[in-house]
């Protein structure tokens, strides 16, 4: 079970790494995004 959750936190780190990336790819409207969240 303990290797189950590893590879769910990998997998969520994963996730948000990608969604950072989308709002740097956005720039301004990414962080006017990430402010409204």
């Amino acid at each position: 079970m303990k290797k189950d959750q590893e590879i769910t936190l990998y997998n969520n780190k994963a996730e948000v790494l990608i969604l950072k990336e989308k709002l740097l790819r956005l720039g301004y409207k990414g962080s006017i995004l990430q402010n409204g969240n």
